[in-house]
């Protein structure tokens, strides 16, 4: 009768050593699509502000109102 033998120890990865790498990974990726929301976001708010300025609130941050509506225009997603 043949005993079945266990792998070597090499073909065994330990489990929990897997959940940490893949959840340190899914971790470090939810927060950069987290912080990458919140910079569009913010890109959003100002460029409305931008819109809602009149000419001479434009002026005191030395833009014009055509680099504002170039601003405005846009997509959330280019700085």
């Amino acid at each position: 009768m043949v005993m079945a033998s266990h792998a070597p120890s090499f073909f065994h990865l330990p489990e929990i050593h897997i959940r940490q790498e893949l959840g340190g990974s899914l971790s470090r990726w939810l927060l950069r699509g987290v912080e990458t929301i919140e910079v569009w976001h913010e890109r959003v708010v100002t460029r409305r502000c931008l819109a809602g300025m009149d000419e001479h609130q434009l002026q005191d941050i030395g833009l014009s109102s055509g680099d504002a509506i170039r601003e405005y225009e846009k997509p959330f997603w280019r700085a």
